[in-house]
């Protein structure tokens, strides 16, 4: 048994490495959620620490600071568990969980994010996870880190032995008065170690109750400042839903249906698009990149112009997105913020935008080609080839309604948002 606070030491204190980290700054869903950071391997310390995340707080902070503290050359890899999306009580979605993840690992260095467990789309045993991550990272020494309660029921775990054969237990106390009796009562394992830290009295289950206060103190209290801008929009409980779809399927329609059926808030990217044309610094920035020839006779952005040049040319089209897309991600995280009701986030670029993860679930529309360039024609539906694919979108959605231009489409479009609204 192992104590850090310098009453009982049988290990010595972390060795320095030469382990170096890239940031993956992409962190949408692609097929499956992607592990946050490319690690090049050489011996060091790494620590385990799992949980659901919902929503990851100060609480999960205090752990994270403490092994900075004790372990400072270390490496924390974040393992969020698997929810099923049917669990009443969860308060995130799996995307929304690796969102703040993500935006946490840009102010910690060292910290990984590995979606492992959620990919799985299933419970998962910690010997599964833990041999796992061994493979993966064979030259490591892995700390496993768990409470004081899951400490003392420790060996009825599946597979406990083989657990101790590939990590040294990180047990983390649940308030400073009391981690030493605990460590000292078990009389299993003995290579344990005790995280020494002042845990914050913060659970998930304060956050979650309908009769949480929602002050700016309160969000100071529960979340690291970096998370906390984010914490807002996706705590709000109204949800917010994804509705995505290539040219011609029928988005437009379907959010005016949907506007006019339910009480809901609709974000028209497009829209927002537009609008952020008309800006005089959008106007100066465009002209700079792309000529005087994208303006009209106001000397306003001409969006047939710049269509034609940037549609020709997908160098070009990636130039534009470089500048708008930012700004159209700035302009809806401001309106979600305000937001008072369920809010759906219509148009085909919710995942290059940076929207998709603040998504709770994402509805994806379909239709077959010659009924979609009956109604749009065959110009615009060659706009398609400029857009992500089809089957990359559905890969991103969680739920697919195809559109066949009859009112079997609205209905149903009524029957999957009655159940996605919790009508």
């Amino acid at each position: 048994m192992l104590f850090l606070n310098g009453k009982k030491h049988t290990k010595s204190t972390p060795e320095s490495t030469s382990l170096s980290l890239k940031t993956i700054n992409l962190m949408s869903k692609s097929n499956q959620y992607k592990t946050l950071t490319l690690v090049n391997h050489s011996s060091h310390k790494l620590i385990i620490l799992g949980g659901t995340f919902d929503p990851f707080h100060n609480g999960h902070f205090s752990i994270i600071k403490a092994i900075k503290e004790y372990f400072p050359n270390s490496k924390i890899l974040l393992i969020p568990t698997y929810q099923s999306p049917f669990k009443k009580e969860s308060m995130l979605s799996a995307r929304q969980r690796l969102l703040l993840l993500t935006k946490l690992s840009i102010i910690i260095p060292n910290l990984i994010i590995d979606p492992y467990e959620i990919n799985k789309e299933k419970v998962s045993y910690s010997i599964d996870t833990i041999a796992y991550i061994k493979n993966k990272f064979p030259s490591f020494d892995l700390y496993f880190c768990m409470g004081e309660d899951a400490a003392q029921s420790f060996t009825k775990w599946k597979n406990f032995k083989s657990i101790l054969g590939l990590t040294t237990l990180l047990i983390v106390p649940r308030t400073s008065s009391q981690s030493s009796r605990v460590l000292e009562k078990l009389t299993y394992p003995p290579q344990s170690v005790l995280l020494p830290m002042t845990k914050i009295d913060i659970s998930s289950t304060e956050i979650k109750s309908k009769n949480r206060p929602f002050t700016k103190e309160t969000f100071q209290k529960w979340f690291p400042e970096t998370l906390i801008k984010e914490a807002k929009i996706l705590l709000n409980t109204a949800p917010i839903i994804g509705l995505t779809g290539q040219v011609g399927t029928g988005k437009t329609e379907a959010t005016t249906f949907l506007s006019k059926t339910f009480a809901i808030e609709i974000i028209d990217l497009d829209l927002i698009g537009h609008s952020i044309l008309e800006e005089t610094p959008t106007i100066k920035n465009l002209v700079s990149t792309f000529g005087a020839t994208i303006l009209d006779e106001t000397n306003k952005i001409s969006r047939t112009h710049l269509g034609k040049i940037v549609f020709s040319d997908k160098h070009k089209l990636v130039l534009l997105n470089k500048i708008v897309h930012p700004l159209i991600l700035e302009k809806t995280l401001i309106l979600l913020s305000k937001r008072d009701k369920p809010t759906i986030i219509v148009g085909s670029l919710l995942q290059e935008i940076g929207i998709l993860d603040y998504c709770s679930k994402v509805v994806c529309i379909t239709g077959k080609s010659d009924t979609i360039i009956k109604h749009i024609g065959e110009k615009k539906y060659n706009r398609r080839q400029f857009q992500q694919s089809e089957k990359t979108l559905l890969r991103n959605s969680d739920h697919t309604i195809s559109n066949d231009y009859t009112k079997n489409f609205y209905s149903k479009l009524t029957e999957l948002f009655n159940s996605l609204l919790g009508l």
